[in-house]
């Protein structure tokens, strides 16, 4: 019989086995592509406010969920380079700082919603106006806003408005915005987070992803069902200025499929010498702060960029303006909560917003 002599010991050689065994079992624990959780709750901050994403029915594996957060991560860094006013290299600062009315170069989205802004615009009859900058300074809500709490006068009113106008604003090509005066400026703040929620809300569905929740400073839009099966409940509040954010609701929006956005007087205020409380919601026509008794509305739309600027459009006119307008529209409903006194409020709801919105209402 051969005898078989053991192999002499060779200290490098076992090193390097040992190296590989421990990388395929560190590979193994930590980075293979194992199941992913089947819900979903991502949170971040974007475009000066905070975003929250949730995923029901998620298929996707650890790997896959980490490179599409990234993605939406990455996708809404882009919006804010393109939209956000605070951004000093941003597409619209650079936009608003020119002073020339030849056609000026912008990204494709930022020109889509240029152009819808516009369109909104002259559906309102300028209830909704993207270019009321130079009012919301005047009126302390700019970016000098501690600076600047005081009432201007007539005088101050008409010149700012002098620099105002959507009908200043033209979009010539899909690439392209025009300015028809040199003052005139940009704040696409009113839409722009509704239209980066809907492109997110893309982004998910292009990963099979058809059952998510998808929320930008309080501005979302819902696709299918949540983690129950049933349709996503969203709180709607009561104009309560004294209330937390989320803890004093009217009721409750049973939907799917569809975007849900509101506009309120009751957070960005700041009282006057006459002892009159002023809103950051500004009537374009006016000049001024609106000064009705409408103190939220709510509106439900197909694109969560269209509720957004309708909200504030019609928040401008009023629930009485406001309701006849939605009611005009197909695809599109809403709730106006207004107040009778400091302590009571009342509802108008549009024709089909109750049974668009399976809505329960928790406050008469």
């Amino acid at each position: 019989m051969k005898v078989i002599q053991p192999r002499p010991f060779h200290p490098g050689k076992a090193l390097f086995v040992f190296s590989v065994l421990l990388a395929v079992t560190i590979y193994h624990f930590f980075f293979r592509d194992t199941p992913g959780p089947d819900h979903v709750h991502w949170t971040g901050s974007t475009m000066g406010t905070h975003y929250v994403i949730r995923i029901a029915q998620s298929p996707l594996t650890q790997n896959s969920l980490r490179e599409l957060h990234s993605e939406i991560e990455a996708y809404l860094l882009k919006a804010n380079k393109q939209m956000s006013t605070y951004l000093r290299d941003s597409e619209i600062t650079k936009f608003n700082q020119s002073r020339t009315t030849d056609p000026f170069e912008v990204s494709p989205a930022f020109a889509e919603v240029t152009r819808y802004a516009v369109k909104l615009s002259e559906m309102t009859d300028g209830a909704f106006d993207p270019t009321i900058d130079p009012l919301l300074a005047l009126w302390g809500f700019g970016p000098d806003a501690n600076i600047r709490r005081q009432l201007p006068d007539t005088m101050e009113i008409e010149r700012a408005m002098g620099q105002t106008g959507y009908e200043h604003i033209a979009v010539p090509a899909d690439n392209l915005i025009q300015k028809r005066i040199p003052e005139i400026t940009l704040n696409l703040n009113a839409i722009a987070k509704g239209y980066a929620a809907d492109r997110v809300s893309e982004i998910l569905n292009s990963h099979g992803l058809t059952n998510h929740y998808v929320e930008l400073g309080g501005d979302l839009i819902v696709s299918g069902k949540n983690h129950d099966g049933k349709k996503w409940r969203i709180g709607i509040e009561i104009p309560d200025p004294d209330s937390e954010p989320g803890t004093s609701l009217a009721g409750i929006a049973n939907i799917s499929n569809a975007a849900v956005a509101g506009s309120g007087d009751y957070r960005d205020v700041w009282t006057g010498p006459d002892g009159e409380t002023y809103s950051h919601i500004l009537d374009p026509r006016t000049g001024a702060p609106v000064r009705h008794n409408l103190g939220a509305v709510t509106v439900i739309a197909p694109t969560c960029m269209k509720a957004d600027g309708i909200a504030t459009a019609v928040f401008v006119m009023g629930p009485e303006e406001g309701v006849r307008w939605i009611n005009e529209r197909e695809n599109t409903e809403a709730m106006f909560i207004y107040r009778n006194d400091e302590n009571s409020y009342g509802y108008i709801f549009s024709d089909g917003f109750k049974e668009e919105a399976s809505f329960d209402q928790l406050i008469d």
